[in-house]
């Protein structure tokens, strides 16, 4: 991880693996909200593409859930 995800975010807790997807329970460094933060382990660009364009169709609610990728 970069260090602009760190001066950004805080892990708190690892609460789910599920393969190659951890998920986190975070904090946002400059707000204090609690976040919660999926990371992909050895993903490929591929990989990448295909999770963000299904991203990238989520409408209402569910996109506003989604802070950043």
């Amino acid at each position: 991880m970069s260090d602009d995800f760190h001066a950004r975010y805080r892990l708190l807790k690892c609460v789910a693996v599920d393969g190659r997807v951890r998920t986190h329970s975070g904090q946002e460094v400059s707000t204090g909200r609690v976040v919660m933060v999926h990371l992909f382990d050895g993903a490929g660009p591929s990989e990448v593409e295909q999770v963000r364009a299904r991203l990238s169709q989520l409408v209402g609610t569910d996109r506003n859930r989604v802070l950043e990728t």
